[in-house]
């Protein structure tokens, strides 16, 4: 009887990817952000061009009236306890009007531009979907896939539509957060620092004045919070890419 040596060609059936930390450093993020940015501006000179390039123009001022909603309140707040403090009637009966016309304003602002993000993502998504498609099914591609060894290629369309929506959403979504927060940023230091004055520290004899102090503080706290942030999101990244491969 015979034994059979011959060494068994066939390769490994490919698992699904294991979530772990993704790539880091500022090069490897630089070339992302540039290969996304070649990806995604054909879109503003395509069809349609000038009604989505006037959405991204309302985004952008809507954005702006958040940030204005925002500092208003804050400006209210204090014009609200100072009236408690001094036990003016007439002034605390006035800011609750103020409250309510913020209010209003902060839920029509807020509510328009999440109708304007949708349309403005509904928009990119189908361009996009459009363009992915006339290129993977050409050829019978998409077939052709189900041929190559190595891994799961089930369902080709459901995985491009699946990662054309999370792009088109987390792109807009995210410039949009990153656009308002620079706005906040802005403003808000603007306030900090006439609210803060000088703080004067006594070093060795030697006393030292420090302008807006709270400035430092506040922008102190902010990093020691995003870097502690990041460093815990990181492998969030690898486990929600595992879930989209999985679930796809």
């Amino acid at each position: 009887m015979q034994q059979d040596t011959a060494a068994d060609t066939t390769p490994p059936k490919a698992g699904p990817p294991k979530a772990g930390r993704p790539k880091a450093g500022m090069l490897h993020h630089g070339r992302f952000l540039w290969r996304f940015i070649l990806f995604a501006l054909p879109f503003w000179s395509a069809e349609h061009k000038w009604m989505n390039r006037g959405r991204l123009a309302l985004i952008a001022a809507l954005t702006v009236a958040q940030v204005a909603v925002q500092v208003g309140l804050n400006s209210w707040s204090a014009r609200l306890y100072n009236a408690v403090e001094a036990r003016q009637l007439d002034t605390f009966l006035e800011q609750i009007v103020t409250f309510v016309l913020l209010l209003v304003a902060s839920i029509l602002v807020f509510s328009i531009t999440l109708y304007t993000k949708r349309r403005l993502e509904f928009a990119w998504r189908v361009w996009i979907t459009k363009n992915t498609l006339s290129v993977w099914m050409a050829q019978g591609r998409h077939y052709q896939l189900g041929l190559i060894a190595g891994g799961d290629h089930d369902n080709p369309d459901g995985r491009i539509a699946e990662d054309i929506r999370v792009t088109t959403e987390s792109a807009v979504d995210l410039g949009q957060s990153l656009f308002y927060c620079i706005l906040l940023l802005v403003t808000f230091v603007n306030v900090l620092w006439r609210l803060s004055g000088i703080v004067h520290v006594d070093i060795g004899g030697t006393v030292i004045a420090i302008p807006g102090f709270m400035v430092f503080i506040a922008l102190t706290y902010s990093a020691i919070g995003t870097s502690l942030a990041l460093w815990a999101g990181f492998p969030l990244v690898g486990a929600s890419n595992l879930r989209q491969t999985v679930e796809a």
